[in-house]
């Protein structure tokens, strides 16, 4: 291998170690290392920060109904709305499967609320093309604030979880902000 292939192998293994495969943005193992140094600053500087859990509704019957073709070309344009809709200050990647999760960085709860209905509507009104058939689906959103007593960035997490559930629980593409 010459100087040039070994340069392209390098860059190729840094994209795949921070990058999701399907859609191209971020992936979990980079935003947990992304949520551990911003929870370091959140306890050096307190400066506070969000956590957005989106999940698609009702995934599986898009699977089921177009396909697994069908799903992934739903989840890289997905990836793309959710992407356009964030502000340029917030990082994004894929959690697993169906699940999105959205750092946002010097926000409160209201205004991640607000960010959240953003992102909701342009889900809600984005319309996938899978060969002949378009594929329409919402996404349920679940939010948590940094809190001064969280021992780890976790804490965040599962309460966004929770939120999330509780989007979905009630009545689905809605969201909900611990």
């Amino acid at each position: 291998m010459n100087t040039t292939e070994k340069v392209l192998f390098t860059k190729k293994l840094n994209e795949l170690a921070i990058n999701d495969e399907l859609t191209g943005i971020n992936n979990r193992r980079y935003f947990n290392e992304v949520m551990k140094r911003t929870f370091d600053m959140f306890q050096r500087d307190k400066v506070s920060f969000c956590i957005l859990m989106l999940d698609i509704d009702f995934f599986k019957k898009v699977n089921d109904r177009y396909g697994h073709d069908g799903g992934d070309a739903l989840l890289k344009s997905l990836a793309c709305t959710l992407k356009e809709s964030l502000r340029d200050i917030d990082f994004l990647a894929r959690y697993g499967g169906e699940e999105f999760i959205a750092l946002l960085p010097n926000t409160e709860k209201s205004d991640a609320f607000i960010v959240a209905q953003r992102v909701r509507l342009a889900v809600e009104k984005s319309i996938v093309q899978h060969g002949t058939q378009k594929i329409r689906v919402t996404m349920s959103i679940g939010g948590g604030e940094i809190s001064p007593g969280d021992k780890d960035y976790e804490s965040v997490i599962k309460r966004a979880d929770v939120a999330l559930y509780e989007a979905k629980n009630s009545g689905r593409n809605k969201v909900v902000i611990a």
